[in-house]
């Protein structure tokens, strides 16, 4: 485990060599050429946690992460990402974990995206901008967080009578059900 986060480190680290490392925390960390992320983290196969939160990433490096076939848990919270997610994580079977709340994703989710993920409990697509309709998620998620996006459509009933599932949608809006 190596945890750099919340730091205000000088100089070039240097993780890529740790190609045994487990879990890399690099929450808040300023990234202004102190890791270069892609060159760094890709590397390091045998990842099953990855924490990036408040890091600047960029687009590219969303679809590269596919060849960290380990990952269980992803957090991209808040690291500026944008564009489309597509099938960005869909090669990614162990995950069980992702969240990339409060970033500048948009388009549409499309069933493909997640579906293969059968091993996801907990997803995390808030404050996003994502649209259309929702996409069938998992059946094993168990807490889905797909709140300020603009969804629009029909809301599929099975999510919100689930006794298993902790769901966060904006009810009302684009959305044709009413969720009170």
């Amino acid at each position: 485990t190596l945890n750099l986060g919340e730091n205000s480190l000088e100089g070039t680290v240097e993780i890529r060599t740790l190609t045994n490392m487990e879990t890399l925390v690099l929450d808040g960390l300023n990234n202004g050429g102190l890791i270069d992320v892609q060159e760094q983290i890709l590397p390091m196969t045998k990842l099953k946690n990855l924490s990036l939160k408040r890091v600047d990433t960029y687009r590219p490096f969303l679809d590269e992460l596919s060849t960290l076939k380990n990952l269980e848990f992803l957090d991209l919270e808040d690291t500026e990402l944008d564009g489309s997610i597509a099938t960005s994580f869909s090669t990614l079977s162990s995950l069980r974990m992702l969240s990339v709340k409060r970033n500048f994703l948009s388009g549409s989710i499309s069933t493909e995206s997640f579906g293969p993920l059968t091993n996801l409990e907990f997803l995390d697509l808030s404050d996003n901008s994502f649209s259309g309709n929702l996409p069938i998620f998992p059946s094993n998620i168990t807490a889905l967080r797909i709140n300020a996006n603009d969804f629009s459509g029909p809301v599929d009933w099975l999510y919100l009578n689930s006794t298993t599932i902790q769901i966060e949608i904006d009810c009302g809006g684009p959305l044709e059900e009413n969720c009170s």
